[in-house]
């Protein structure tokens, strides 16, 4: 399979052969067409199988320069880091901002960037001052994505997973990604996903 079977806008097909990305790793081959279709995913697939691209090449193929359409949960500043460059990369070409935000950086520069932001990645901690600071809008968001979710379970912030979900809309696109299916895990996603698909990587 190559990504032009994937039915992507034409300018992310571009950018993915500018980036010498002609064929989907396994997880991207079976992750974006579920995507595209509007349903929840809980998908397990290790880091460096390509889970970044995975779930953001179909946000980026659906969202418009509206508002703060799609929201990016992370457990680690690096991780979030790491995301938004990948997002960086494949919004060139479509008009859209992507920001990050996190502990031990400047809130009010983070406050400005996210009033023209479409895509927001960040850290729980973070995400959490801002929403009760008021400074983060989310009624127009469309996509929510838990990565590496275990591991945020792990680190302890359950409760600001719940808090950050319960101030998204009812309705939108959930997608949960993690290295292991564990109790906490699937517990989590049987509170957040609607009918999910479940992919599962060996």
């Amino acid at each position: 399979m190559e990504f032009k079977e994937l039915k992507l806008k034409d300018n992310l097909l571009s950018t993915l052969s500018m980036q010498g990305f002609f064929a989907p790793t396994k997880i991207q081959e079976r992750f974006i067409p579920v995507a595209l279709n509007s349903k929840d995913i809980l998908a397990k697939s290790e880091t460096g199988s390509g889970k970044t691209l995975a779930y953001l090449l179909p946000i980026l193929n659906n969202i418009t320069n509206d508002g703060l359409q799609a929201l990016i949960v992370a457990p680690t500043k690096e991780l979030a880091l790491q995301i938004k460059d990948v997002a960086k990369t494949f919004t060139k070409f479509l008009n859209l901002n992507v920001c990050t935000i996190y502990g031990g950086s400047d809130f009010t520069r983070q406050r400005l960037n996210l009033k023209s932001a479409n895509i927001v990645v960040g850290t729980t901690g973070r995400l959490i001052d801002h929403l009760n600071r008021r400074t983060i809008k989310l009624h127009k968001l469309k996509y929510l994505v838990l990565d590496e979710a275990d591991e945020m379970l792990n680190m302890g912030f359950i409760s600001d997973i719940k808090t950050i979900y319960k101030a998204c809309p009812k309705i939108k696109q959930t997608f949960m990604l993690s290295a292991t299916f564990n109790d906490k895990v699937k517990e989590l996603a049987n509170d957040f996903l609607v009918n999910p698909q479940i992919i599962e990587m060996t």
